[in-house]
This record gives structure tokens, sequence and C-alpha cells, in this order.
């Protein structure tokens, strides 16, 4: 069975955070490259979760984008995960503060999408069975 978490791109966005940080002070647009390799990494763990469970489970769920951002930009603790990290950066963060971002946000995430019967009451449209005309 493949993974669910996309371990070695994670692995590669946080040996460069620790490498930006480690350079000194980070310029805004190290701070919009950090963001912006997240959301990558997010949307790739969202993918991979769903591919992966609609193998396993021959479901056939596609999500659409709004979908998608509707789990990767959740509230959490009253923040999305961007404005914590924006935070962190005006805060003098750390990596490792922006570090465990990161794996919890994949974690969670991947989670989410690897449960599509969790999706599938939200949007039980989208979710049919490839073995039968059943929805699920």
């Amino acid at each position: 069975m493949a993974s669910v978490m996309p371990f070695d791109e994670m692995n590669k966005l946080e040996e460069n955070i620790r490498e930006r940080f480690a350079s000194g002070k980070l310029e805004k647009q190290d701070e919009e490259d950090i963001i912006d390799e997240m959301l990558d990494l997010f949307l790739l763990a969202y993918a991979t979760a769903n591919a992966v469970t609609n193998e396993n489970l021959s479901f056939n769920y596609e999500p659409t984008l709004s979908n998608v951002m509707e789990v990767v930009d959740e509230r959490v603790a009253g923040e999305t995960w961007r404005e914590r990290v924006e935070r962190y950066f005006a805060d003098g963060g750390t990596g490792d503060d922006i570090i465990r971002i990161i794996e919890t946000e994949t974690h969670r995430i991947s989670n989410t999408a690897a449960f599509p019967q969790n999706l599938c009451y939200k949007h039980i449209s989208r979710c049919v069975n490839k073995n039968s005309t059943k929805k699920q």
C-alpha cells in the first residue's frame, strides 16, 4: 500500500526551511516563498491521500478545488495555517515553529483526505463507488 503522506517532499521542505533560517534574517520574499511551498505541499498531501484512498476503497471521489481549499484552509484554534505562519514571521518565530506547522497540517490534511466518509457526508453527490452505480 502506498503512503498517504508525501514524506519526501515534506522532509525536503523542512530541510530548506532549516537552511533559510540558519542563514540569518529572512527577507519578505523568503517568507512568501515558504508560504507558497507549504501550500504546494498541502495540496500534494491532499491529492496523494485522496488518490490512495480512492484506489484502496474503489472510490471515485473527485473533490472540487473549493472542497480541497476548504480542508487546507480550515481554521484550527481560530487561525488558518497561513495566519499562524505569518504571525510567527512577524513575531520572530523560529524554523522549528514553521516546521511544526508543516508537520501537523500535512498530517491533518492527509487524514481528512484519506477518510472520504467524512468528506462524503458533506459532499455526498460526489462520492461514487467505482464498482457500482450506487452513491456512497
